[in-house]
C-alpha cells in the first residue's frame, strides 16, 4: 500500500510532540494552569488535544494497516500520542466531571485521508476501522472535556 507522508509532516511531528510534552510538564507541576485559558475556542485544551490525538491516531492507524512502511517516524508519533493521552488524564483529573452524549466514533478524518490516498476500498476500510479503534481510547474523555469547558460545539 504505502502511505505517502510529505517530509514536512516528519519535520513537524517531533516539534509537535515536544511541545505537547512541555505543555504536559508545565500543567503537571502547576495544576492551576488548567483553569487559565484564552477566551478564543481555538486555544481550548480540548481542541489542542483533539488535534494531537487525531494526528497521532491517524499515523498509528496507518502504521497498523501498513506495518511494513511506517507513514511517519514512529518515535514522534508515539511521543505525541502518549503525551496527549497523559495531558488528557491530567486535565480530566483536575476538573472534567460532566459527560458527553456525543461518543459515537467519528471516522471522517480517516475517510477523507483514505479517499485522498486513492488506494483500494478494502485498504481504505481497514484504515478507517483502525482509526476508529485508535480514537476509542480517548473519544469519550475528549468529548466530555469539550462539553465541560464549552470549547467545542
Amino acid at each position: 500500500m504505502g502511505f505517502s507522508v510529505p517530509s514536512l509532516v516528519n519535520q513537524d511531528l517531533p516539534t509537535l510532540s515536544s511541545n505537547m510534552a512541555e505543555l504536559l510538564e508545565s500543567h503537571h507541576f502547576y495544576p492551576v494552569l488548567h483553569y487559565f485559558r484564552f477566551g478564543e475556542p481555538r486555544y481550548a485544551m480540548s481542541r489542542m488535544l483533539r488535534f494531537c490525538l487525531e494526528v497521532s491516531s491517524m499515523m498509528r492507524a496507518a502504521r497498523q494497516v501498513d506495518g511494513h512502511k511506517p507513514a511517519a517516524s514512529v518515535e514522534p508519533v508515539d511521543r505525541l500520542w502518549h503525551a496527549s493521552m497523559q495531558m488528557l488524564e491530567e486535565t480530566k483529573r483536575q476538573f472534567v466531571i460532566c459527560h458527553s452524549t456525543h461518543d459515537d466514533p467519528d471516522p471522517r478524518l480517516a475517510i477523507e485521508i483514505s479517499q485522498s490516498i486513492g488506494d483500494s476500498d478494502d485498504l481504505a476500510s481497514q484504515l478507517q476501522a483502525a482509526f476508529v479503534d485508535q480514537q476509542s481510547a480517548c473519544r469519550q474523555d475528549l468529548n466530555a472535556l469539550a462539553v465541560c469547558t464549552r470549547s467545542e460545539s
